[in-house]
């Protein structure tokens, strides 16, 4: 297989990795966003040893990831939806990955509550309170 054929390959692999991530815990958490990280070995050069990097980072929100179709989807293109940070360029030196700095929680776009308005924070409240009746309900 071709190199290039092969990063194509490899970068889908782990943007799809971090959208079924997402996913997953948006099913699972009451949250509306979350922050996600990949890693992957990655060779130094200048010592011959590889290491684990961070190779992705993306801040992914829950009504963004429901609006997505992922029957068709590219996981690679699906990234642009989503502030993310990462180096998808191979080269024949670096391989497919270059490591990154990982997005934080400071990254992390804030709602306030004044930018809400009264409609949309009205909204915010009433599903923190059904999140909580069913919470207390199980």
């Amino acid at each position: 297989m071709p190199k290039a054929r092969f990063h194509e390959i490899y970068q889908d692999y782990v943007c799809g990795c971090m959208l079924r991530v997402a996913r997953e815990v948006l099913a699972m958490l009451p949250v509306d966003t979350v922050l996600i990280t990949a890693s992957a070995d990655i060779l130094d050069t200048r010592t011959g040893q590889t290491s684990e990097q961070p190779v992705l980072s993306a801040v992914m929100a829950r009504a963004v990831i429901a609006s997505l179709d992922f029957d068709k989807i590219d996981p690679s293109d699906a990234m642009e939806n989503f502030l993310h940070r990462g180096n998808f360029r191979a080269s024949r030196k670096a391989g497919a990955f270059q490591p990154i700095t990982p997005l934080t929680p400071a990254d992390v776009p804030q709602t306030s509550t004044e930018a809400m308005g009264y409609a949309g924070l009205l909204v915010s409240v009433q599903r923190m309170r059904e999140e909580l009746q069913a919470k207390l309900a199980h």
